[in-house]
Parts: structure tokens; C-alpha cells; sequence
């Protein structure tokens, strides 16, 4: 099915109107934080929600659309709260709703008790000295089965809560099909025709009144049909029970192996015509329009189950699907509009997403209007899937009952990723989900570090739904070996105060939390031979054990400095301080292999897993930030040369392995090579129509970290922020010549209202707020010089700065938006027909090869965009022989004889 020739111009025309993005009033929990008001509309020309009912627009002005429903549970468009989910598979005749909870995990009767071997520690590590990893993971685990311990124990997976069907009567065949996902409201809609005339399903669900809520309607009043019913639930761990009544479906559902269990209620409302049940279905006839709510109550205890109430909870909701949507619009959208990328991508947002997709991996780069929806799929995912917990490897939604790694939160790497964007993408509320659920976990943090390592404060296990207890190891798994974790996850709590100046949460909730993280190192860190400490066991996740990974070193040293820096700024915890700083002096140092590289360990004798998706030895650019060309220059250029070898390797297939690539260089002032990995996001297809990240290229594997990231990517390669310092443009890519971003925080409490920059002309305009006054360093890294700042609304004031002549000093004052221009010095012009000539010649003569000794189109593409780099200002280094982009270049260079090699 196609859209229409209608539908596509009524789009055309709507994107040439334009639309209004609003910049919504802060919430009341951080507004403290951001000064309200709204983007101005000439300059900011989105729809609003009204106007967007108003236009009754097939197409939104953001989000995602498709010409073709969902095929599998994958590909349906989505909407949530942050407590619920929904997805919307979009078949005309025959729907399929599935309604999902973000704590909805099924309890798998897992024997929940951590060994104690805390009294084995001094033989393992005597093992490992004298023996090697190899026996003193065996000698552990031998020691945990004499007390029971099953081996590696997986979490409770992710699920689904019910499926709701609706089966309509049709007229001959469908026609002017199109689905759509509007990031600005949570709305997804199904539209199309047949010889009886349009037909609409519009779903979201409300963030005020938590109820997702479904409206049907037809060509005219009385002539709608339809049927509706709920799926039988046959799992042999759900004793499920479904009553279907006039206008009422409900499920009661018990988790057979405890943990309690569910209900779920769906409302059945028409505007004319008639319903009826016969116990199975509920059968409408002859009616103008056709409303469900829907809503699903988790519960831990049986007595706390009450389908009743559900019932009369949703009963008291009015019947009226716009009275309910627009004070949910309005909440959404609030948080939604703050921030808006715009690349250029012009009349192209108005095409469906598989149109972009297939047009990015024809052409081997992505269009821009892909891009910017990208990112703000990026946002809306997060916005969606986040509030009462964070999002886990799904987000909030899944349409199976075996979730890929459980679908639970993968504490390793992927949660993290999935909340990457949230505090510099404007989305600060959202955050509340992640503190809640890391908080929870600290009781069974306590617990893991006291049973397995005999330690004071926090050890989370890698894995965690239901609990957080270390169970998941064993089975040729070295989990209880990874000892960053708990560190990791605080890396939030400490950043949330760097971005909102917020003394309260500084030190009731990130201080506390660290506090418990540095008191696991001062009991399990010991001092070797060489007067620093030993970090034994160790593991690089998910590639090896050994002493002293490169990620513990960097997670340990984060966790001390951030914690002193918190107490210092709150007069606290003084009498603790010196000995977090004679900890942190005590840290080994980082290693540089033999190849120039920054290694994954701190000690030699291992291996360098540069083929592996995790990029766990890259903390201290990605993560931390710790390393700066000021200070560790040799570090930083090893960094850079471990980077390259990571992306040359193709060793970042998934979307999180691409997303470290791509953090790490843009921290690095890499442009390209952190251009890249966003453009073969793309270009391989990892993610699905709704703009659902996969963790696999070609749509393979439903896992939303890669969307967390996204955001946060785009963010950092055009600005970088430190309290006190602002660097514009750091990580800029050729293809982005021009541009603009809107609404982003900046740390060091200062929201970034305008950010736009024209690279050719040399000019930047700059708008920003500070919470505080303040004087900031603003910096272009890349640029030789800034020719000038010149403040052209606000109180500000510019001095010269000792930095260098690329930096000036930027005086705010608090609470007032300040505006300025400024202006740099450029790169040289075009390249010239030697530069095409050397392009041309490293594709003929170095990436083919290359391709054809197996190195993979990852490969091949970094190498192509090192060409680029070579082509000054060219996006195509075969763009003068009518060359549409790298794929197509690459297969019109190759030798005959190897046609199809890709």
C-alpha cells in the first residue's frame, strides 16, 4: 500500500506553511531551573496541538510515518506515560493493540539467594596470581554450588499485558493507507478508505489521567462496525482470567510463581449504534464512534488485586476522547517541544520513514530530515518510557513473551545508554524514573558486596528486573568479577546537580550514593607491589577478566571525584575528604599499548578486543570526561588512535557499540568519525519504522539504547559543557554546514536557547540563559580564532580571555536570556581537482582492497569518510561524477568480477 497523491501533497503544502515548536513551560519540579516562556513563532514555526487538531493534518509536523502496517509486534508505532505502553500494529481490518507496564516482569521462581563468599576472597586472589583468572573463577563457583547456588541465574523477562484485537467489516480494497507517530503529542493514528468511505484510529496514552485511550471512527454517523476482544493469555506461569460484559473486558492475572501479578480493564464506549457481548467479543453496530480506556494495575500482593477498582477508576473518566487528549497533549508536548534540531532536512520531512531509510541505504548516507527525526525519536522514546522507572532494554513496550536479554535493565552498558540524552536534551523530570529504580537496588547493592566480596557499601550485578541481586554469573559468565557498576550508575546523580545547581538533591540522594560506592573501594581495594592499588578481580565487560581494567580504574577514580568535589561544594563530610583524596592518589595509571593506543587494561599481558560492541577502556572520554589535551595529551591521543582502531576494526555493530563510538568521538573533537556512527545507524538500518533503535543492523533485535543516546550524541558534537566553560561546534561534521539547535542544557545551569551556526560565513549566533551569574569561557576548539563576540541583547559582557585567542569570557547575568554573535575564522575553500583526484584514488586503491580482504562495510565506510575528510567541505568525494553517496561509489569502483560483494 502506498499513501495517496492527496495525502502526499497536503503534506507538501503543510511543511511549506510550517508548523510552531513550542519551548512549553517547565514543569513545577525544576522550574525553578529554566525561565518559562515560548519560543518565538516567526522563528519557531511548528504546530501546536491545537492547531494541529484544527488542520486535522495527516501528516505531523514530528514524528515518524508509514505507507505499510506493521508486520510483527517490531515494526508497530508506540505511545506511553512512563507507566504504560501501547503499540499500534495499524492493519485496517484487523488491529492488534498490545498494552503494555514498565514493571511488568514474570516471576520465573528463581532460587533469589546470594551465595556467601565473602571468606573465599584471599584465595581467589591467590589463585589468580599464581594461577591465572581461569581457576579462581572455577574454585568460586565451585564454592557456590556446595551452598546451593544454581549457576547463572537469569532476571525475570520483560512482558507484555494484554492484547486487545478489533476485527472490522470491510468494502472493497484498502486504499490511502497511512500511519503515523507524532513525537509532539504521543498520538499514534491509523488512516484509510475503501469503497464505504475514511475510517481513523487514534490512540495515546495520557499522562494526566493514566489511561490509554483508543478512539475508532467511520465514514459517517451510524455506520461504523466493528468487533473487540482481548487475547486468551496461555502461559503456564499466568493463571490469567478474562470476563468480557457489555462495554467492560477485564484480565486478572497471577504470577504462578509469585510476586503477584496484574489486571488489566478495557471500557467500551459508543456515540450511537449499540454494544453487545456474548462473553467472547464485544459486538458494536451502527455507530457514529467507538472509545476505549484501557489501563493496567500492577500489584505484589494477591490482596491488593482489585479489577473493581480499575473498573471504577476508568468509569469515572468522561466518554470524550479530545476532552481527554488535550490536557495530555499539552503535558507531553510541554516536555517534547523544549528543544528542536534543525539540519536542513526540508521537504523530506514530510516522507514516510521507510522512504528515508531505503533512500539512506541506497545512498549510503542518511538525508538530513532522517537525522533530525532520529533525534527526536530519541527524545520521544525517552519522554515515553521513562517516569516511574527508567527505560529498560525495550523502553515500555514488547509484543513477545521472550524478550532478548530478558528485556530487562542490563546494567553494563545499556541502561545507561538508554538514559544518555536525558539531562542535556531537556528532559530533567524524566531522570526521576532512573534515581527511583537505582535507589531501589541499594538494599540488594548492600547485600551483593557484603556476601561476594565480604565489602561495605554497593556491588550491583549486571543484570536486574525484579531485583538487583548478583545471581547472574556462572555458566562461563564472570559477572561477579565486574566491580564498576555501582559507580557507574551514580555518574547521573552527580551530573543532575551539575546541571541544575540542585543542593538538595546534591546532597540527600547523589552524596549518599556515593559515599556508598567509595566505601565498596575502600574495602576492596588493595595496595601491589608498585605503592598503587590492585584492582583483583577484574573484568572488562564483556570481554575478559584481569587485573586492573582500564573501565574500573576510570568508574573508581569518577566515583572519588565527584564525591569530593559534592562534599566540598556542600562544607560536608570534612573530616572524610583526605582520605577519598589519598584514594584517588593511590589509583593506577592508564596504559598505552604498544600500537599508541589507550588499552583495556592498566597492566600488560591481555589483549586489546578491538572487534567487541563494548567500548568499556574508552570511560574517560565518553563518560567521564576525564581526559583533555591540555592535561594528558598523550592520553588523549591514544584515545583518539583506540577510537579509529575500534571503528576500523567493526567492532561497534550494535546500537550501543556505535553510540560509545560516537560519544568518544565527538568528546574528541572527532566530527567525522563521530558523524559516522550516527550516519550508519541509518545507512544499516538499525531501527524500525516507528524510529525504534534495533540493537542489531537490518532491524534485528527491538532495544531502545541506542534512541537514549542518539540525542546525546547530536548534543555533544555541537556543544560540550563543563560549569564555567561552553565549546560551540567541537565535533562539527562536513555534512552539517549549517544548522541550528534549540532548548538543550548546557552544565553549569545555563539552558541553551539558540545555537545556530553557519560554518561557511564563519558565524555563530548564540542565545543562552543562566540560572546563576556567572562567568563562562566560551570556546571554539576547532577554529583557530574568534574574530568577535558581539552581545546583541542582555546585559552581558565579553572579555578577552588567557585561553588562548580561539576562547572569550562570557559574563551572564541570572536569569535573563542573552544573545550574541560571533564570529571566526574559517577553513580554507573548496577542495581542488588535485584533493578529487587523491579522493578518488584512496577509494579506488584503498577501500576496495580493503573490502575485498573481508575487512566489512563498517570498514570500508570509515575509511570512505577519511576520504572525505581528505575532500575539504565535500560530503561526496565522487560527488563530481554525479555519484549519489559511498555505497554507490564503492560499487561502481569495484572490479567486475567481484559484483555484489556487498
Amino acid at each position: 500500500m502506498k499513501i495517496s497523491r492527496g495525502w502526499m501533497l497536503l503534506g507538501v503544502v503543510l511543511a511549506l506553511l510550517g508548523a510552531g515548536r513550542l519551548f512549553a513551560e517547565v514543569p513545577v519540579a525544576i522550574r525553578n531551573f529554566v525561565p518559562q516562556g515560548r519560543l518565538d513563532a516567526a522563528e519557531n514555526p511548528a504546530r501546536t496541538v491545537e492547531a494541529n487538531q484544527e488542520a486535522c493534518s495527516p501528516l505531523p509536523a514530528r514524528g515518524a510515518a508509514s505507507s505499510q502496517p506493521a508486520k510483527s509486534w517490531e515494526e508497530a508505532f508506540v505511545s506511553g506515560n512512563g507507566h504504560m505502553g501501547a503499540m499500534v500494529f495499524g492493519q485496517p481490518i484487523h488491529e492488534t493493540i498490545v498494552a503494555n507496564h514498565c514493571r511488568l516482569f514474570l516471576s520465573l521462581g528463581t532460587r533469589e539467594i546470594v551465595p556467601d563468599m565473602a571468606q573465599y576472597l584471599p584465595e581467589v586472589r591467590r589463585l589468580i596470581c599464581e594461577k591465572g583468572y581461569g581457576q579462581a573463577y572455577k574454585f568460586m563457583l565451585d564454592r557456590a554450588k556446595e551452598q546451593g547456588f544454581p549457576g547463572l541465574s537469569w532476571t525475570d523477562p520483560f512482558h507484555p499485558g494484554f492484547e486487545l484485537k478489533i476485527e472490522m467489516p470491510s468494502k472493497g480494497a484498502v486504499k490511502d493507507y497511512l500511519r503515523t507517530e507524532d513525537f509532539q503529542t504521543g498520538e499514534v493514528t491509523v488512516r484509510w478508505s475503501d469503497d464505504q468511505g475514511k475510517f481513523r484510529r487514534r490512540l495515546f496514552i495520557s499522562r494526566p489521567d493514566n489511561v490509554i485511550a483508543l478512539s475508532i471512527t467511520g465514514p459517517a454517523a451510524g455506520e461504523l462496525n466493528c468487533d473487540l476482544f482481548m487475547v486468551p493469555i496461555n502461559h503456564k506461569l499466568i493463571d490469567s482470567v478474562i470476563k468480557t460484559e457489555k462495554e467492560w473486558i477485564t484480565c486478572h492475572n497471577v504470577y504462578v510463581k509469585g510476586k503477584g501479578g496484574y489486571d488489566g480493564a478495557v471500557r467500551i464506549e459508543t456515540k450511537g449504534g449499540q454494544a453487545l457481548s456474548d462473553g467472547r467479543k464485544i459486538t458494536v453496530s451502527g455507530a457514529d464512534e467507538v472509545l476505549a480506556l484501557m489501563r493496567i494495575d500492577p500489584y505484589k500482593k494477591l490482596e491488593d488485586s482489585s479489577v473493581r477498582c480499575t473498573k471504577a477508576d476508568l468509569a469515572e473518566l468522561p466518554a470524550d476522547y479530545h476532552a481527554l487528549f488535550q490536557p495530555h497533549a499539552r503535558a507531553h508536548g510541554e516536555i517534547f517541544n523544549r528543544v528542536a534540531l534543525d539540519l536542513g532536512g526540508g521537504a523530506d520531512r514530510d516522507l514516510p520513514t521507510e522512504v528515508l531509510l531505503d533512500r539512506a541505504a541506497k545512498e549510503g548516507r542518511p538525508p538530513m530530515a532522517l537525522l533530525e527525526k532520529m533525534y527526536d525519536a530519541g527524545r520521544y522514546m525517552f519522554i515515553c518510557a521513562s517516569g516511574e522507572l527508567a527505560p529498560n532494554l525495550q523502553g515500555i513496550w514488547t509484543g513477545t513473551w521472550r524478550p532478548a536479554w530478558s528485556g530487562d535493565f542490563t546494567l553494563d552498558t545499556n541502561l545507561q545508554a538508554a538514559v544518555g540524552s536525558g539531562l542535556s536534551a531537556n528532559m530533567l523530570e524524566c531522570m526521576e524514573g532512573y534515581f527511583r529504580l537505582i535507589e531501589s537496588f541499594v538494599p540488594d547493592c548492600r547485600e551483593n558486596a557484603t556476601k561476594i566480596y565480604g565489602c561495605r557499601g554497593i556491588l550491583t550485578n549486571s543484570r536486574a528486573s525484579n531485583n538487583c541481586l548478583l545471581l547472574h554469573w556462572g555458566n562461563g559468565w564472570p559477572g561477579q568479577f565486574w566491580t564498576a557498576g555501582a559507580g557507574w550508575l551514580t555518574h547521573w546523580f552527580y551530573h543532575y546537580y551539575l546541571y541544575t545547581g540542585d543542593k538538595e538533591f546534591l546532597a540527600k540522594r547523589a552524596v549518599p550514593l556515593l559515599k556508598e560506592a567509595a566505601l565498596f573501594y575502600e574495602d576492596f581495594l588493595f595496595v601491589d607491589e608498585t605503592s598503587k592499588y590492585r584492582f583483583s578481580p577484574s573484568f572488562s565487560p564483556e570481554t575478559e577478566m584481569g587485573d586492573n581494567s582500564t573501565m574500573d580504574i576510570a568508574v573508581a577514580k569518577e566515583v572519588l571525584t565527584n564525591l569530593i568535589a559534592a562534599c566540598e561544594e556542600l562544607k560536608i563530610e570534612q573530616e572524610n575528604v583526605p582520605k577519598w583524596r589519598a584514594m584517588l592518589a593511590k589509583m593506577p595509571p592508564y596504559r598505552i599499548n604498544e600500537q599508541g593506543e589507550l588499552s583495556e587494561w592498566g597492566l600488560p599481558g591481555h589483549r586489546e578486543h578491538y572487534g567487541h560492541r563494548h567500548h568499556s577502556h574508552l570511560y574517560p572520554v565518553f563518560q567521564s570526561h576525564e581526559l583533555t589535551p591540555e592535561q594528558t595529551p598523550g592520553l588523549w591521543k591514544a584515545a583518539q588512535a583506540a577510537v579509529l582502531k575500534k571503528i576500523n576494526s567493526n567492532g561497534e555493530q550494535s546500537s550501543f557499540g556505535r553510540m560509545q563510538a560516537g560519544l568518544s568521538a565527538a568528546y574528541l573533537r572527532m566530527g567525522e568519525e563521530a558523524y559516522g556512527r550516527l550516519a550508519i545507524m541509518a545507512v544499516r538500518k538499525s531501527m524500525y519504522t516507528s524510529l525504534i533503535t534495533s540493537h542489531e543492523p537490518n532491524q534485528r533485535i527491538f532495544n531502545v539504547d541506542g534512541n537514549g543516546s542518539i540525542p546525546e550524541l547530536v548534543n555533544n558534537m555541537l556543544l560540550f559543557s563543563w560549569p564555567g566553560k561552553l565549546d560551540l561546534l567541537p565535533a562539527l561534521p562536513q555534512a552539517w554546514p549549517r544548522g541550528s539547535i534549540r532548548g538543550i542544557l548546557a552544565r553549569g545551569q545555563i539552558r541553551i536557547d539558540r545555537l545556530e551556526w553557519d560554518k561557511p560565513a564563519g558565524r555563530i549566533l548564540l542565545e543562552l540563559t543562566s540560572k546563576i551569574n556567572q562567568t563562562v569561557a566560551v570556546r571554539l576548539p576547532n577554529s583557530k580564532n574568534i574574530k568577535s563576540i558581539r552581545v546583541t541583547r542582555g546585559a552581558a559582557e565579553v572579555k578577552e580571555s588567557a585561553r588562548g585567542a580561539n576562547c572569550r569570557e562570557l559574563t551572564l547575568p541570572a536569569r535573563e536570556t542573552v544573545a550574541t554573535e560571533l564570529t571566526f575564522l574559517t577553513d580554507p575553500g573548496l577542495p581542488t581537482e588535485t584533493s578529487h583526484r587523491n579522493c578518488q584514488t584512496e577509494t579506488k586503491t584503498s577501500v576496495w582492497r580493503l573490502c575485498r580482504q573481508g575487512s566489512g562495510f563498517d570498514y570500508c565506510l570509515s575509511k570512505f569518510q577519511n576520504c572525505v575528510i581528505l575532500a575539504n567541505r565535500v560530503t561526496d568525494c565522487c560527488q563530481k561524477r554525479a555519484m549519489t553517496g559511498p555505497m554507490t561509489c564503492l560499487r561502481r569502483i569495484q572490479p567486475r568480477t567481484k559484483r555484489g560483494a556487498f
